[in-house]
This record gives C-alpha cells, structure tokens and sequence, in this order.
C-alpha cells in the first residue's frame, strides 16, 4: 500500500526530546501528525526518517500495532521558524517530513507510569505485542528505545485503548552513530533496551513458559520471512527529496537475514527472556 502524502495546515508546538524533536502538525486530512526532519549539519541523517517507513512497514506486516504514516510536505503559511528550536535551520515550506499520525487518548510509558502489579498489565491491549516489540528492536538494532536516561528509560512507546500506540524507530540499524556503514557485524547487546526493562521483565511472568517459547519461536521465524516482501517496494515510500541512497534495502536486507547475526539476536532474545 502506498504511503498517504498530505501538507500540512496548521503548526501546533514542536515537541521537546532528547531526539529528533517532532513538530507536531494538524494536516489537510484533518488528522494530527508528529512530524520529523533532519535536525543536524549531517546531510545524511535523513536516512533516519527512511528507518522510519521501514520498520513502520515491518511492524504493520508483522501485526503488531503501530500507527499509520505519511509524508508530510510542510506548506506555506504553516511553518513559525520564531517557535521552533531544534528544527528551526532545516524544517521550511516546501519540506517533506516523515510523518506519524497522533493516537487520541494515549499515554507516554515512563517509569513512574509502571505499575508493576499483575493487574495493571493485564490492563494492556496486547502483552504479546510488548514482548514481540522487544524482539524486534534487538533484530533490528534500535538502540534507542528502553535506553536509561537522567528520568528513567525511554520507552518511545505510547499505550491506546486500541493497542499499543506511536513506536518511534529512527535509531534502528544502530543509529546516527553507524549511517551508512551499519553491517551484520556491528556489536549489539541486548544491556539498555526495552527486552532488559523491568517493563518486559513483567510482562514475561504473565506467560507460561510454554506461551512464551511459542511468542518467540513464532515472531523470529516470522521476522525471517517478512523481509522480501517489505522491502521490495518500500522504496517507493520515500520522497525523492530525502535522497536515499539506492542500496539501503540491501544492506538492511543484508543485515536483518545475516545467519550469524540472526543466531545471535535468537540467543540474545532467548537468554534476555530465560527460555
């Protein structure tokens, strides 16, 4: 399916993060979107929105909830660069954004938000997407969400009354630090994630070990095959304004189906999860 484009109608506040910062936008499809663009003198640090759509397209292939995209073309008269600060050199009229639509009634999952009674999880949409999620940052490499920080961890993750809501991947591929060298062999651990929270930690002690074999065995098999068929179009996703180099999908491909590195995120994953 191809990715939704719409501009932008008015500018409603930039959002103050650690990362890219996302201004949030209300679009001519009448829906909220948090937008995000190149923030820094590294021209290729929008390879970052493209590891966006990508793991949007795996998550929405592998099932597990995650919010619709767009590319967001900021139009004129909607952009405020006296309001911006993170974005204000690089975001400009005529700019296409990668775009994650708003989930209404969502909450941000922080450390004081965590309640570590079994009923407070049960209370969660879906405790299998929770553990599936933490797969698939070690298979991907996010290195961003579950990292410790000054407050506590960053989750990047909000919670719905539909399902588990806005997944943010730009730090998949290990990141800004590793574009346009990321390859199999780059080290990872499974130290500062989401799989090593307490969060999942608490979430695993709801499944029997047998339920949580099957979740495992299930998703990473599932990973293996979903590769083909979301990265044969997914090019066409991009906007040709970001200039994404034409052999990103091999090496992602590359690197997702490296035998040796896929044995290492099963023993990870396995060992993280004590199965």
């Amino acid at each position: 399916m191809a990715i939704s484009r719409v501009l932008t109608n008015a500018f409603i506040e930039e959002i103050n993060t650690d990362g890219h910062a996302p201004v949030k936008f209300l679009c001519e499809d009448g829906n909220l979107y948090y937008c995000k663009n190149r923030i820094t003198l590294n021209k290729f640090e929008i390879d970052l929105l493209a590891y966006e759509v990508i793991c949007n397209r795996f998550l929405k292939y592998l099932n597990i909830s995650t919010p619709d995209i767009a590319l967001v073309e900021v139009a004129a008269g909607t952009w405020f660069g006296n309001r911006l600060s993170k974005n204000k050199k690089y975001l400009k009229p005529g700019i296409v954004c990668f775009g994650s639509k708003d989930i209404p009634d969502s909450v941000l999952i922080t450390d004081l938000f965590i309640d570590p009674s079994r009923s407070w999880y049960k209370k969660i949409y879906n405790l299998q997407d929770l553990i599936r999620i933490a797969i698939f940052d070690i298979w991907v490499n996010n290195v961003d969400r579950g990292r410790q920080l000054s407050i506590g961890r960053n989750y990047n993750l909000l919670l719905s009354d539909s399902g588990n809501g806005r997944l943010i991947h730009a730090f998949a591929f290990g990141g800004p630090d590793h574009l346009r060298f990321f390859h199999p062999r780059l080290p990872f651990s499974a130290s500062n994630t989401l799989i090593s929270s307490e969060l999942i930690i608490n979430c695993t002690d709801l499944f029997s070990y047998s339920e949580l074999l099957k979740i495992v065995d299930d998703f990473l098999s599932l990973c293996l095959t979903s590769v083909k068929p979301v990265l044969s179009d997914v090019f066409d996703d991009f906007s040709p304004t970001w200039n994404i180099p034409p052999d990103l999908l091999e090496r992602v491909s590359v690197f997702l189906l490296d035998s040796e590195r896929f044995e290492r995120v099963d023993e990870m994953v396995r060992a993280s999860l004590k199965i």
